[in-house]
């Protein structure tokens, strides 16, 4: 259960359209501080992984907290967000966000 004003662990998934990796990576960089300049995402830097599988498909993973539960909602009306995520969305093929937490807490 996700409480409104507590940080929320995001896992987002982004599965890349071939060729288009070094333009989304260059976008994903800017990504976290973006979210954060606009106080939406927590003072913890954003984790970035590249994953390849054996077809050759690329998808990241990024890994960061939102401020708040409301903060999700607050990006999709915050310019700055919006500069980054309509480029982001046309370079990928798909897009999956989880909300996580780490077993055993």
């Amino acid at each position: 259960m996700v409480t409104s004003n507590v940080p929320v662990e995001t896992l987002c998934r982004y599965l890349v359209k071939p060729g288009m990796e070094r333009e989304f990576q260059s976008i994903l960089a800017r990504h976290w501080k973006t979210l954060h300049e606009a106080g939406l995402a927590t003072e913890q830097p954003a984790q970035l992984l590249r994953a390849d599988d054996k077809a050759g498909n690329v998808a990241f993973i990024e890994i960061f907290h939102w401020r708040t539960a409301d903060s999700a909602q607050m990006a999709h009306e915050t310019p700055a967000v919006m500069r980054l995520w309509e480029p982001m969305g046309a370079l990928c093929r798909d897009m999956e966000f989880w909300h996580v937490q780490p077993l055993g807490e």
